[in-house]
């Protein structure tokens, strides 16, 4: 979470460089008054800090601290080597640097004096020069400072005025230059980080040879302005000049001309200035900016003529400058030509709990945030990640208790908060007519519906075409187009909409124009109260229950005479008859989503024939899905102007009624889904533009077509239907796609004639097809064949307009399709991947190639020269059998960025190719590569050369420069010798593994290198020469298995976080290092190493981890600064007798390893931690310490492994005790308990004893017991009173003990989590099942509070598989237990007893959940069991709302009722 940004970075805002006996107690004291009193914070040097010659550093610190300085000039400044040294290093510092400002202040002396050193000024500079205490260096730099300060704009005193007068104006000379470029942003700033490095790059502020002008956009409240502030924040004091203008919208027309006036008196300092219209003062800010750097904010712009007024192109300002405009309307930013955008995307869950719950409970945040987690939760989800919305509740929480932040949730559910509302109306108000009813539409009713569909129901229901409305809204950001292709908007935007259409009539439904809530619409058909007001209807709620005195008999629609479209995504069932539905109806859509609950009634509500009786003469859209009970489609003549008749996931739909294939004006026929659909009448419609027939899996033949003839059809899509053999003959003229995808039966299709408008044809997937017969495609974009296994040939084609060609998985194709003059002149895409017979490439036009995959054509032996000019990548990946790399005409491949050569086993060199823009080149597993000639790859990013174990010398480079490659992998090259010089400015990766043969690495400039990896290069000698040693930028330094590797050169390592020296056989020595940011060394198995690398005074205060286990020789450690380690390894060190001296504090808890190492007493800081620590003297030769009593009577852990008795110590402060593989006798175990009274984690793994004593009791505060593999354990005579968590695998527990750990009582009161072998499911358990992987239950309302129960062989700890729950066909896991200990193999079955809590789950599980409904819940548990069971905590659910079979199949249950 982030602080309040500050307003300034400086600590002054005016140094005051002066000469004390000229202007002290005169000038200089009267202006720093005045400064003063106008609260300007001013540095001015008191008497006693200027002694002796030299400039003090505290005041050198003071003119770095100040953002300006004024510097008085007077009589005798010059005399003075002090105020000489102070101008000199205020120029250094201030002159030129963006932000800062130095103001010469002449004070009764000439300008030119100062400027040609004469008078005054020379005779003080001839003094300085004839002094021995100055260097003639020194005074040439002083002579050169004051000419520099003399040329600069200044104020001139000359005695002719007064001097307050005098002094005021350069008052407000300062106070313009002062005014705080940092602004405040907000109080609690969250998830800006990321973003702000988005829009930060967008700026490219780095570069000031250009201007760029960027748009950030989003819904109102998501962040754009806090956004904007903190980016304009992080960047304004690179900057000469800099403004913000804030709510731009809030400036109309009129007040353009005052925003042009602030602009001007802001960055040129022109207050005066008239302007008489917005024309003018255009013409003025073109003039006046254009040599200024500027940064400009303008937030919240709505009207392009704001932008036209103030920032109306780049080219206003000066090279360098930026502009940051914040906008609801992304269509004013493409307009305004902005192509840098940036849209704000909302809180993660994380930082909106962080922000909601910081407002709500500010100071007490971190105090009280876990009793509030819950419903700050609810907050979280209710707010949908908006920023706005979250900072509102988050104020209403308050102050307030539980309860009340609760009430305040349900409130703004039913009625949406004002300011929120306000605020996203915005955006609202501003539409244009239409653009708001298409809107209300959408969040009212359309939410979350595919794009295509709603712009079908939109166009008929105002029978105009909607998209440029739907454009407006995607470009106002109040609706959002999703990859999928759905319609979507925030939730908090949808639920400003529906307050729009509440407003209508608050309190009667019928009188608005919308209606989709459940409660509204049950009132409007129980009391007969619908109007003609009423336009839209959707019935999207829970299924209205067939009884008599809650049924509706429909009677409301009579009064609907405007009701244009009637959408069922939910089964409704009336009394009557749909017979009152008004002949205005244009949409009817019914959608039978909940399948299950009338598949057990055994009739489809709507009925059919009944409504088709009625004539709908404005019925433009028919859509039916869904029902799983309808067998045949009835008679729908009775629509005479129907235009889209759609049927999808009818399964059980066998025929449809002629009358289909003779609607007049149909345009639009789907069938989709209907596997048992077999026949589909004939078509006789000279309107259908498209004809879906997709996924009839049932259907055996393609539609007769009366005449053959389909004019105006566009789309023609046949997916999935696996039984259709043949297409027949077809004209169509207008078609535009053809997609006959997954068709597998269709092995041939008679000669389709298509006009000059086809665009796309698929046969992707048409398993049986061998042949294309000649076509005419002259018009044809897309062409997809791949996965065609049978596929052999191919007439030829004419594909001039073809744009992209796939073929991949044509797995019988032995020849590339044969073009018409071989023309592919527009093609920008190929892919001819997996075709495993294709062995040559033919001559083509490829003149707009872009991107070439020819990968995995295992026998493709040639391609012909190719002329490639625009080709980006290619792709000749597992070509095993290719012996040369393509012929390219002239070499050319200049606009190449990837190219892909791996596993290309029999190709031998790469010929010299032009490759100026290529970014990545991989040639990794080319085997046989020898030899490449040399290439240009000035462009060139990453490069991977693995496998390679032929090739000899690393690639010619032209000029050895790789100036802009980042990574460069070479592994496994075990012909490779020698790297040679390059040029690698920016690598930051450098991978050299398993090089055997390398021997010598030239001197390497690696100023940007973050990772190096030297690892397996066993005849390496030296380090790699680097450049001055400067690695300043390394983090990680990994130089593993180099064996003949002798020493480490001086480097400087600054940055150094990670460095691995790890079995370095043969190194001896590493000098000395400064590694202030070092957190892990390892240094294992270096066996060679006498002495431990000098550390630059010893501090290595981020160090982590530090391992030398293997040392074998190393016989002294220097003293160290260890304040942050965790871990320290010095097992097998024999000779290293003496433990290092640790200077200073250690307040971590390091975890020491010291096996078979001779060291005999730890040192003083190890045994005076700061916080207690761990202790590991595992299998060491001197477990008894002289002083381990009191070292273990300070520790927090206590580990032991192998000892068969424990010296008695006692600790308050030990809060876990591990003990492996050790002998304790009963007794031992009974007393030694007792001295641990506070322990909270006891593990007793692989140990020998048979009873834990029933003294444990005493340990109240134990939670867990681990005893796994304690073999000879039978009995747990005690059991702890904070016992959570118990595991004893493998352990010969008697039937009374488990009897004992399994009783209700203790699991009924707590969380608990028990392995026990040879265990049965408990008896008070109250459902069992016996085996499989899953058990499954049905609950109503919230999720359940429940205990598990699963007998099986393995367990958790063995296998780390995670428990999933799927409810309603979402999956979520169950993450609690995942990061349990690690146990060994199970040698029996054994019972898993665990809780499962809603808190523990890897998602929000409430989205998931059916409200007022049955949800269908399974565990997985991720292994085979034989028994399991599940048992309802009585005292937190209630068993009415659990079911452990079907209560769909139970008629008694009834959850809730309609009318």
């Amino acid at each position: 979470m982030a602080p309040l940004t500050v307003t300034n970075q400086f600590k002054y805002d005016v140094f005051l460089s002066f000469r004390g006996e000229d202007t002290r107690h005169g000038f200089t004291g009267y202006l720093k008054k005045a400064l003063d009193d106008k609260g300007v914070r001013t540095f001015m040097d008191a008497k006693e800090l200027k002694k002796g010659e030299e400039i003090t550093p505290s005041l050198l610190k003071a003119i770095e601290d100040s953002m300006m300085a004024i510097i008085v000039l007077s009589e005798n400044y010059a005399s003075s080597s002090f105020c000489l040294q102070e101008l000199s290093h205020i120029l250094d510092t201030m002159k030129d640097k963006a932000g800062r400002y130095v103001l010469p202040v002449f004070y009764k002396v000439d300008p030119s004096d100062v400027r040609k050193l004469k008078r005054s000024y020379g005779e003080a500079m001839d003094k300085h020069d004839a002094a021995s205490s100055s260097s003639h260096d020194v005074n040439n730099k002083w002579k050169a400072s004051l000419q520099q300060v003399a040329n600069l704009s200044g104020s001139h005193y000359k005695g002719d005025e007064y001097e307050y007068e005098f002094i005021e104006k350069i008052i407000e000379q300062v106070l313009r230059n002062i005014k705080p470029i940092v602004l405040p942003a907000g109080d609690c700033l969250v998830g800006l980080e990321h973003q702000k490095q988005h829009v930060t790059s967008l700026l490219n502020v780095g570069s000031n040879d250009t201007i760029h002008m960027v748009g950030i956009h989003g819904i109102g409240g998501i962040g754009k302005t806090t956004l904007a502030l903190e980016v304009y924040n992080s960047i304004v004091h690179q900057f000469q000049c800099s403004c913000f203008f804030e709510k731009v919208r809030d400036f109309k027309e009129s007040g353009l001309i005052y925003l042009q006036k602030i602009l001007l008196s802001q960055i040129v300092g022109e207050t005066n200035m008239e302007i008489t219209s917005v024309r003018q003062g255009v013409s003025i800010l073109q003039q006046r900016l254009h040599q200024k750097k500027v940064l400009l904010l303008l937030d919240d712009v709505d009207k392009d003529e704001q932008l036209k007024a103030i920032a109306g192109s780049s080219e206003w300002f000066g090279l360098g400058s930026r502009v940051i405009i914040t906008t609801r309307d992304k269509r004013l930013l493409t307009y305004h030509g902005i192509e840098r955008r940036y849209e704000v995307k909302g809180l993660n869950d994380a930082d909106a709990f962080d922000l909601v719950g910081w407002k709500a409970l500010k100071n007490y945040y971190n105090v009280r945030f876990s009793s509030y987690a819950n419903v700050l939760k609810r907050a979280v989800a209710y707010a949908s990640g908006l920023p706005l919305a979250l900072e509102v509740i988050g104020s209403h929480f308050f102050n307030k208790t539980i309860e009340q932040c609760n009430h305040v949730l349900d409130r703004c559910e039913r009625v949406p908060d004002k300011k929120i509302q306000t605020t996203l109306q915005v955006s609202f108000d501003a539409l244009q007519d239409e653009d708001k009813f298409v809107f209300l539409d959408i969040a009212c009713c359309l939410k979350g519906w595919n794009l295509t569909r709603v712009e079908e129901i939109l166009h008929a229901h105002y029978g105009n075409i909607m998209k440029d409305h739907i454009d407006v809204l995607v470009e106002k950001s109040l609706i959002k187009i999703s990859v999928s292709g759905n319609v979507t908007l925030h939730d908090l935007i949808e639920d400003m909409g529906k307050e729009i259409v509440r407003r209508e009539s608050p309190e009667d439904p019928g009188k608005r124009t919308r209606l989709w809530a459940y409660e509204d619409i049950k009132k409007v058909f129980k009391e007969n109260t619908g109007t003609s007001t009423i336009k839209i209807i959707h019935f999207q709620f829970d299924p209205w229950i067939e009884k008599k005195k809650d049924a509706s008999d429909g009677k409301a629609f009579k009064k609907m005479k405007n009701l244009r479209t009637l959408i069922f995504s939910t089964p409704v069932c009336f009394s009557e008859t749909s017979e009152h539905i008004p002949n205005s109806l244009r949409v009817l859509e019914y959608s039978n989503r909940n399948r299950n609950y009338y598949h057990s009634r055994g009739s489809n509500l709507f009925e059919w024939d009944g409504f088709l009786k009625k004539k709908f003469e404005n019925m433009k859209v028919l859509n039916y899905d869904c029902d799983t009970l309808l067998t045949r489609m009835p008679d729908i003549s009775n629509l005479p102007n129907l235009e889209q008749f759609s049927i999808q996931d009818c399964t059980s739909l066998i025929t449809i009624d002629e009358s289909v294939g003779f609607l007049s004006k149909l345009k639009i026929l789907r069938l989709i889904g209907c596997n048992n659909l077999q026949s589909v009448p004939p078509l006789n419609s000279a309107s259908l533009v498209e004809l879906n027939l997709s996924h009839c899996h049932s259907l055996e033949s393609f539609p007769p077509v009366v005449s053959g003839f389909l004019g105006e059809l566009k789309i023609l899509r046949v997916i999935g239907s696996s039984k259709i053999r043949l297409i027949p003959s077809l004209v169509l003229p207008s078609l535009e796609e053809l997609d006959l995808l997954d068709c597998t039966s269709l092995d041939s299709f008679s000669h389709m004639v298509f006009g000059d408008k086809l665009k796309t044809m698929s046969f992707r997937g048409c398993y049986e097809l061998r042949s294309i017969p000649p076509l005419k495609l002259d018009s044809l974009e897309k062409l997809y064949l791949s996965y065609c296994p049978n596929l052999v040939s191919i007439s030829p084609l004419k594909l001039d307009s073809l744009e992209k060609l796939v073929l991949s998985n044509c797995y019988k194709l032995e020849s590339f399709p044969s073009v018409v003059d071989g023309f592919l002149g527009k093609l920008k895409t190929l892919f001819v991947r997996n075709c495993h017979n294709l062995r040559s490439i033919p001559t083509l036009k490829l003149d707009s190639l872009e991107k070439l995959d020819l990968s995995h054509c295992r026998n493709l032996v040639s391609i012909s020269p190719l002329k490639l000019d625009s080709l980006e990548t290619l792709g000749l990946s597992n070509c095993y059998k290719l012996e040369s790399f393509p012929s390219v005409v002239d070499g050319f491949l200049g606009k190449l960025k990837t190219l892909f050569v791996r596993n290309c086993h029999n190709l031998r060199s790469i010929p010299t190719l032009r490759l100026d823009s290529l970014e990545k080149l991989d040639l990794s597993h080319c085997r046989n590569l020898v030899n490449i000639l040399p290439l240009k790859l000035d462009s060139l990013e990453k490069l991977y050369l693995s496998s390679c174990y032929k090739l000899e010398s690393f690639p010619n480079v032209v000029d050895g420069f790789l100036g802009k490659l980042k990574t460069l992998f070479v592994k496994s090259c075990h012909n490779l010798r020698s790297i040679p010089a390059l040029k690698l400015d920016s690598l930051e990766k450098l991978y050299l593994s398993y090089c055997r043969n390398l021997v010598s690495i030239s001197p390497l400039k690696l100023d940007s290198l973050e990772k190096l990896v030297i690892s397996n290069c066993y005849k390496l000698e030296s380090f790699p020469g680097v450049v001055d040693g400067l690695l300043d930028k390394l983090k990680t330094l990994f130089v593993k298995n180099c064996h003949n590797l002798r020493s480490i050169p001086a480097l400087k390592l600054d940055s150094l976080e990670k460095l691995d020296l790890s079995h370095c056989h043969n190194l001896v020595s590493i000098p000395s290092l400064k590694l202030d940011s070092l957190e892990t060394l390892n240094l294992s198995d270096c066996y060679k190493l006498e002495s431990f690398p000098s550390v630059v005074d010893g501090l290595l205060d981020k160090l982590k981890f530090l391992n030398i286990e293997n040392c074998i020789m190393l016989r002294n450690i220097p003293r160290l600064s260890l304040t942050s380690l965790e871990q320290f390894n010095l097992s097998c060190c024999y000779r290293l007798e003496s433990f290092p001296e640790i200077l200073g504090e250690m307040r971590n808890i390091p975890r020491l390893h010291l096996d078979e190492t001779p060291i005999k007493e730890l040192p003083f800081p190890f045994q005076n931690l700061t916080q207690p620590q761990t202790y590991y003297p595992c299998n060491c030769g001197h477990s008894c310490f002289p002083n381990r009593a009191s070292l273990m009577s300070k520790m927090a852990e206590l580990s032991i492994q192998a000892e068969e008795k424990m010296s008695p110590i006692q600790s308050s402060h030990v809060k876990y005790i591990c003990v492996k593989k050790c002998k304790l006798s009963d007794e031992y175990l009974s007393k030694t308990l007792m001295l641990f009274a506070n322990v909270k984690e006891l593990h007793l793994t692989n140990s020998k004893f048979t009873v834990i004593p029933k003294s444990i009791e005493k340990c109240n505060f134990l939670w867990k017991l681990v005893l796994d593999d304690c073999k000879e354990l039978e009995e747990i005579k005690g059991i702890p009173p904070c016992l959570r968590e118990l595991s004893a695998v493998n352990c010969k527990l008697t039937s009374s003990c488990k009897s004992n750990l399994l009783n209700q009582k203790l699991h009924e009161a707590g969380n608990t989590r028990f392995c026990l072998p040879r265990a049965k499911i408990p008896e008070w358990f109250d459902h069992q099942c016996e085996a499989g992987m899953s058990v499954s239950f049905w609950f109503c309302n919230k999720f359940p509070s429940i205990a598990l129960g699963v007998v099986s062989a393995y367990t958790w700890g063995y296998l780390e598989h995670p428990a999933r729950v799927i409810i309603n066909d979402n999956t979520f896991f169950y993450t609690h237990g995942r990061k349990i200990d690690r146990c060994s193999r199970p040698d029996t079955y054994h019972l898993h007893l665990f809780h499962m809590q809603v808190e523990y789950f890897n998602g929000n599980m409430d989205k998931a959940l059916l409200e007022n409904k049955w949800n269908h819940a399974e565990v997985d548990f991720g292994f085979p069991f034989m028994f399991s069971g599940i048992h309802v905590l009585k005292e937190k659910s209630n068993m009415k709302d659990i079911r452990f079979t079907n209560p769909e199949n139970d008629a008694n249950i009834v959850l809730h009722s309609g009318f």
